[in-house]
């Protein structure tokens, strides 16, 4: 039964991760239409600008704007029991073991080799997943509930 549960969990984890990965690509796309569209009507006052006579100074600093980043509103983000964190998937790549830095210990075995992946990954939340030679650090985002 426990392990049904488990299952269930890891399931609803793994569900919630993706939508909101889809939510993110979705609210980027939009950040950046908007920002396109922004651009566009800038670029058209500049040119009615220019039509009227406008110095050119005036429409220089208007094409500037259009350059600029759209500001947009922050959406609240609901708050619920479930939070989302990133994390670092960290691989010791075979055969490039000796490129590792020094200050991390060299591994021998397969405990070490695992205990180095669990230190570097520590390191790697740390430095927000920078590369470190001979090691592979892949980003991913997982879904914690907290209980009632």
């Amino acid at each position: 039964m426990r392990d049904r549960i488990e299952t269930s969990k890891d399931r609803i984890s793994a569900v919630m991760v993706a939508y909101k990965s889809e939510y993110d690509k979705a609210a980027q796309k939009k950040r950046e239409e908007e920002q396109e569209q922004s651009k566009r009507d800038t670029q058209l006052q500049a040119f009615e600008l220019a039509e009227q006579g406008a110095p050119i100074e005036a429409v220089n600093a208007v094409m500037q704007l259009a350059e600029e980043p759209v500001s947009l509103a922050p959406v609240a983000e609901l708050r619920g029991k479930t939070s989302f964190v990133i994390d670092y998937d960290v691989r010791v790549i075979p055969g490039q073991e000796h490129f590792i830095p020094n200050d991390i210990l060299r591994p021998t075995t397969p405990q070490m080799v695992k205990a180095l992946e669990a230190k570097i990954k520590k390191i790697a939340k740390a430095t927000g997943g920078q590369k470190i030679a001979g090691i592979e650090i892949t980003q991913t985002q997982s879904a914690r509930r907290r209980s009632i």
